[in-house]
């Protein structure tokens, strides 16, 4: 729920490749301490799966919390760099 926790994406690869080579036809989504900061943390799993969605919820405000709002400027920094990543 939003705490904020990083990823260890290379640690998730092996769950990632079975899940995909079980149900090709699923997506997959990466969550796990994503922010404008820390988007390297899913970067593994992005250039072996192209096709990722990524969500974000805690690194997105300021306090870390979840249930707290959301900083539009940090979201929109997080946004400018998965489109980067994700191009």
């Amino acid at each position: 729920m939003g705490e904020g926790k990083g990823m260890d994406a290379k640690g998730l690869l092996p769950f990632a490749r079975a899940v995909k080579r079980r149900f090709p036809q699923f997506g997959l989504v990466a969550a796990g301490g994503l922010g404008p900061d820390t988007m390297h943390l899913v970067e593994p799993l992005i250039k072996e799966f192209p096709d990722l969605s990524i969500d974000a919820q805690g690194k997105l405000r300021p306090s870390g919390s979840a249930l707290d709002p959301i900083d539009w400027y940090m979201a929109g920094q997080y946004l400018i760099k998965a489109l980067e990543m994700l191009e």
